[in-house]
């Protein structure tokens, strides 16, 4: 049986990040929901696109948490 969830990762440019979606990536099982990273920074800097691959990144411009 299979379960389909996504996870949601709140950050404000944490530099963990890569290593949080690496360890997410290298599962043994294949993860079949939507990893989507809630990026809080006032800035809008974008989330570095090379950690997006498959990720969905949304923007919520500093209005609370993520």
């Amino acid at each position: 049986m299979t379960s389909l969830f996504d996870v949601v990762v709140p950050t404000i440019g944490r530099p963990s990040l890569g290593r949080l979606l690496g360890a997410l990536a290298a599962q043994s099982v294949p993860f079949q929901g939507r990893i989507i990273v809630v990026d809080d920074r006032a800035d809008g800097r974008p989330v570095d696109a090379s950690l997006a691959g498959a990720v969905e990144v949304l923007g919520s411009h500093a209005r609370g948490p993520a």
